[in-house]
């Protein structure tokens, strides 16, 4: 789809609207059927599910009869396990409406399921907390330990402290599920020493280890090679009659410590054990393979071990050879992905992240379309789609993923719109044109852009590259006014510029030379009320003055700072370096010495100095202060001094700083001679 004619942002205005306009609604008596078939199916669909229940409500305005607490409650439990991110947007309306809008009282189940439903998200702070918060209305053996697995799976230590908080502040009683737990987290944090002292608890507290406590301490002996302990353990293990974890355990372990060899081997154990290795079990020896050169190879691989294991390969294995093959070669993977007879999203998701890395929208693009309904709508997999499609400025792809996912009752959230509006930036012709997608986008009632996407959108308009009419050498530079117009759109939308905005504006304008939009962000800065610039930002405001050739001004500014006590070293080192210029009047070791009333210099600062006095041509003084103790003389600050007087091309100085390099630094002059002093090129 191409947008080039003068009236495109008409087009692109209708575009959005129409893609986010309202649909009908079915009658309310149609509606309670059709939720109550979604509740009776035993695999219900979720899409389907919630898109009957928003039917239902949206029929029951004026009239919230016929629902009864069971069905919202039975629905909650549903949405409560989905790790999908658009069905917990519907898990949180749903809890919301069960008691604003349906008019039921919220119970210790609704809660405990809203928790469950932050757990699946992988939203552990948010899960412990409303935890705490309701502490007293929560079963809390049945809770913790499963908010410690989280805490394992999602590799969260910070959570993991909070979670012991609350079970020694509740006196929980801790029980064998418990210990398993922390163990599996302290190998996890790589805490061996809190290791040993768990399993003294165990053994204080007569608690008697079963399959799962060894099976734990396999894995995590192993895992660090702890070889001693991890034989110890595996003993214990094969002792208790392992069941198919366990063994798989042990194979893991074996292969880890001897190779695929030896972990093949526990194949014949299992099955004298009467069971039968799976999925799983394959997708190990998977793992613990050679990484195949080929997708080929890897197919004849997976054939070789299916046939040893006697196991069917299914998505788990699939899964571990595309993440094996992407440590070698993502055409590899690719390619095996493609011929795969199975594509769940656990696979998807790397290999598209991958893929993304290199900007290969093609690929992405073909394993899309390959995906089933669900899985291709999945938001992580959405936002990787629309963030390259932006960077590709591929408007018709990121609008085909905006219809599909209003199709799908997808939340259009503020990553989706924010890859959309750049889509379109890297599609236009020129900065002009750019402004007007954007502006349209922005200015329609479907819009909902965060204080972030603002700052993302005028990252994208300063790397956008549009060559001059007249020069094709030559880039056109964004008129400040733009950028005017989108701190005003900030501020409507309630996400004022931040110290971080303005940053980026100046960076961009130091970088460009644009001495006169400089000056207005300057204005505008002053202007603001809103903000209270940061060192950061107020250093970013002294380069561009700097690089602009606004010397004096730069050096202004710093005194301004300096007698603030908001000056650092790096704004130091950036009005020396301003002052290193003819072009300014302010005098370099003046500078030096008023600052080191209020900072105290640095190295960097120090060097800064003797380069910027050596460009004014004061090679004595800058002599001077090289030898001046303040910082010991090392081959770096001789260089800085030799490269600047050497650029000045006054033979007489340089002649007479040889002879005192030679005379007074012979051996730090030797290191660097050959590669400083070399003859000028006319």
């Amino acid at each position: 789809m191409g947008f080039g004619d003068d009236d495109d942002y008409k087009r692109i205005t209708r575009l959005f609207k129409d893609i986010f306009k309202s649909d009908r609604k079915p009658s309310k008596s149609k509606a309670i059927d059709l939720f109550n078939a979604s509740l009776k199916n035993r695999h219900p669909n979720f899409d389907i599910l919630w898109q009957n229940y928003e039917s239902l409500r949206s029929t029951s305005t004026s009239d919230t009869s016929g629902v009864e607490p069971q069905q919202l409650l039975h629905t909650l439990k549903l949405l409560s396990k989905s790790s999908h991110k658009k069905d917990f947007i519907a898990f949180e309306r749903l809890y919301n409406d069960i008691g604003n809008f349906w008019g039921f009282d919220i119970t210790s189940n609704h809660i405990h399921l809203l928790i469950l439903g932050n757990v699946s998200q992988r939203r552990l702070h948010d899960a412990i907390s409303l935890t705490e918060k309701h502490l007293s209305q929560l079963n809390k053996p049945h809770l913790f330990p499963l908010l410690l697995a989280s805490s394992s799976t999602n590799n969260d230590y910070s959570s993991y402290q909070r979670i012991l908080q609350l079970i020694h502040s509740t006196n929980t009683t801790q029980d064998l599920a418990f210990y398993n737990a922390r163990l599996k987290l302290a190998f996890q944090f790589h805490d061996l020493p809190f290791v040993e002292q768990l399993r003294h608890e165990i053994n204080s507290l007569n608690l008697q280890p079963d399959l799962i406590t060894y099976t734990i301490l396999l894995d995590g002996y192993s895992k660090w090679q702890l070889w001693e302990q991890s034989n110890s353990i595996e003993s214990s293990l094969r002792a208790l009659s392992p069941d198919l974890p366990s063994y798989t355990c042990i194979l893991v372990a074996r292969g880890r410590q001897y190779g695929i060899d030896e972990a093949k081997k526990v194949l014949k154990d299992i099955a004298e054990a009467n069971l039968h290795p799976n999925d799983i079990t394959l997708s190990h020896l998977v793992t613990l393979s050679p990484v195949p050169l080929s997708s080929q190879a890897a197919r004849e691989l997976i054939d070789d071990l299916s046939a040893e294991a006697g196991v069917d390969p299914s998505k788990h294995t699939y899964q571990a050879m595309v993440e094996k093959l992407l440590v070698g070669s993502h055409d590899a993977a690719y390619e095996f992905y493609m011929d795969s007879p199975q594509r769940t999203l656990a696979a998807t998701l790397p290999l598209m992240r991958t893929l993304a890395q290199h900007h290969d929208l093609a690929r992405m693009v073909a394993i899309y379309d390959q995906l089933d309904a669900r899985t291709r709508l999945d938001s992580a997999l959405l936002a990787l789609m629309l963030r390259v499609s932006a960077k590709q400025g591929d408007v018709s792809t990121a609008t085909a993923l905006l219809v599909e996912m209003k199709e799908a009752h997808v939340t259009l959230d503020t990553q989706f719109q924010t890859s959309f509006v750049i889509a379109l930036l890297h599609s236009s012709q020129d900065f002009f044109q750019a402004f007007r997608f954007y502006a349209n986008v922005v200015d329609s009632r479907a819009s909902f852009i965060d204080g972030r996407g603002f700052e993302s959108i005028i990252a994208e308009f300063c790397g956008l590259r549009f060559p001059e009419e007249n020069d094709a050498d030559a880039v056109q530079i964004v008129p400040a006014l733009l950028f005017s117009e989108i701190l005003n759109d900030m501020r409507k939308a309630g996400h004022p510029p931040s110290c971080k905005t303005y940053t980026v504006l100046l960076d961009y304008y130091a970088r460009v030379r644009d001495a006169r939009s400089v000056g207005k962000i300057e204005t505008l800065l002053n202007v603001d009320r809103s903000i209270r610039p940061d060192i950061y930002l107020c250093n970013a405001l002294l380069n561009a003055h700097n690089r602009v050739g606004s010397g004096a001004r730069c050096v202004e500014l710093f005194n301004a700072l300096l007698f603030s006590q908001r000056a650092d070293n790096a704004s130091l080192s950036i009005a020396l370096d301003s002052a290193g210029s003819r072009s300014t009047p302010a005098d370099p070791l003046a500078v030096y010495s008023n600052a080191a009333k209020f900072i105290p210099p640095n190295r960097k600062n120090w060097e800064t100095l003797i380069e910027a006095l050596a460009r004014r041509k004061r090679f004595d003084e800058a002599w001077k202060v090289l030898q001046g103790g303040e910082f010991s003389v090392d081959a770096n600050s001789i260089e800085v001094l030799f490269r600047l007087t050497r650029a000045s091309r006054d033979v007489e100085a340089l002649d007479a700083l040889r002879l005192s390099l030679v005379h007074h630094y012979p051996l730090l002059w030797d290191s660097i001679r050959q590669r400083v002093d070399i003859p000028w090129k006319d």
